[in-house]
């Protein structure tokens, strides 16, 4: 969270911000749950919200955030990288991100458009290590 706004500040004034975090989390040395996921990616766009002086309109702010596509199974590549376990918690993650959607555009005021997208129900797929997306998925998710 330390680095977001110092990022952010650098590229003021806004209209949108899109987040597409999370996939390294399910990372086994993280020890993290969707939930647990799903509530730091909330804090994180809590935090874009309440930065009024990052917008170019405070009063009209939009916020998108992508549930990232799944770590669909476990090979020599991902193995190497800690994602032994990823599998079931990156499932999750879609309807994770969703309810946090779903609190955010009831709890944060007129002011701000939030949207979500499931890059899974988009169609995007990972390529062939199974958490990176490839380019023609990039182009999907585009």
């Amino acid at each position: 969270y330390e680095q977001f706004l110092p990022i952010i500040h650098s590229h003021k004034p806004v209209d949108i911000i899109i987040f597409m975090l999370g996939i390294n989390n399910v990372k086994k040395q993280f020890q993290a749950t969707s939930v647990s996921i799903a509530k730091q990616m909330q804090k994180l766009v809590e935090l874009a919200i309440q930065s009024n002086d990052i917008w170019s309109n405070e009063r009209k702010k939009t916020v998108i955030f992508i549930s990232p596509a799944t770590v669909n199974e476990i090979n020599d590549i991902n193995r190497e990288w800690d994602f032994d376990g990823g599998v079931a918690i990156s499932h999750d993650l879609g309807n994770q991100y969703a309810k946090v959607a779903k609190y955010l555009q009831r709890n944060c005021g007129s002011c701000v458009t939030i949207k979500f997208l499931d890059a899974n129900k988009a169609g995007v797929l990972t390529g062939a290590d199974s958490v990176h997306l490839d380019a023609a998925n990039n182009a999907k998710l585009a």
